[in-house]
């Protein structure tokens, strides 16, 4: 089964996890980069998981809207008879 064809509730969940997953992995990168050069007093591990934690949750509450977004605009494209 293709994304194209699935259900609106695993498109939904596919993007709403995958917007999540990708700032979360953005946060811990950028967490680790800034924090090593302005020298933080912080192990890499600690930063990495500060990052995660804070990039995730913040990605997360922008995540609902873009996947309720695309939901409706694949909604739309299929009622015009046109390809998602």
């Amino acid at each position: 089964m293709s994304i194209r064809n699935a259900h609106w509730s695993v498109y939904f969940l596919a993007w709403t996890i995958g917007v999540t997953a990708a700032g979360a992995a953005a946060g811990a990168l950028l967490f680790l980069v800034g924090g090593v050069t302005i020298g933080a007093k912080f192990t890499a591990i600690e930063l990495v998981v500060h990052g995660l934690q804070k990039a995730g949750f913040v990605s997360f509450v922008w995540a609902v809207p873009i996947a309720i977004t695309m939901c409706v605009m694949r909604g739309y494209k299929r009622r015009q008879g046109r390809s998602c």
